[in-house]
């Protein structure tokens, strides 16, 4: 079956999705896409809500990025499984999930990494008040992250809610003003780096970040 994912590599709902087809060793091909392709009317097709990323297998699409990170652990059940066998356990991946999905993304990587990464990139102002808010917004999630490493909620072993939210987490470090955000929290940047130092993370990583 030949499967091709459409998404931008700088955004982590792509690269989320590109770990899980890595981590799974399920072949695929990535088609890098940008604002522009989203209005265009054959991706209406992929995706009727003209997001990324978008997942095509074969002529089927697949859209929403948890959706596909369980279609590459499912297609491959000759690798671990990135989903727990436990229920708790289940349940917490989900949860992360969805906290990464409706809240990380929203004030972690669009209200502080875009602002202050991709926006100038594009010529586009950079909204320093919104920064500023979103940047004490981050550290309160990174405190909730913290405790739930602690807490053993989160981070027990790899699943699609610990790549979803390492996704977002390791943003942080493609600019120094993040890095010194994520450092100041020892056991999350430990978790971040753990993870993030797999193989399907490297081979997913945007070319262009600090070092």
């Amino acid at each position: 079956m030949q499967h091709t994912l459409y998404g931008a590599s700088l955004s982590p709902f792509a690269r989320a999705a590109r770990v899980a087809f890595e981590e799974k060793k399920v072949p695929y091909e990535f088609k890098e896409i940008g604002f522009s392709d989203l209005q265009q009317p054959d991706y209406a097709r992929l995706h009727p809500y003209r997001k990324l990323p978008a997942l095509e297998v074969g002529r089927q699409p697949v859209f929403e990025t948890v959706a596909i990170m369980r279609y590459a652990d499912e297609a491959n059940d000759r690798t671990p499984s990135l989903q727990p066998g436990d229920g708790l356990e289940r349940a917490h991946s989900v949860q992360w999930s969805s906290v990464a999905s409706a809240y990380l993304y929203a004030d972690i990587f669009t209200g502080f990494v875009f602002q202050r990464t991709i926006a100038p990139r594009f010529g586009m102002t950079v909204d320093e008040t919104s920064v500023e808010a979103h940047v004490e917004k981050t550290r309160h999630h990174l405190d909730v992250i913290r405790q739930a490493l602690a807490m053993g909620t989160l981070g027990k072993r790899l699943s699609l809610g610990d790549i979803l939210v390492v996704a977002i987490l390791d943003s942080l470090n493609s600019f120094p003003e993040g890095q010194q955000v994520l450092e100041a929290f020892d056991a999350v940047d430990a978790y971040t780096a753990s993870i993030a130092n797999r193989d399907s993370f490297i081979a997913t990583q945007a070319e262009d970040r600090t070092s």
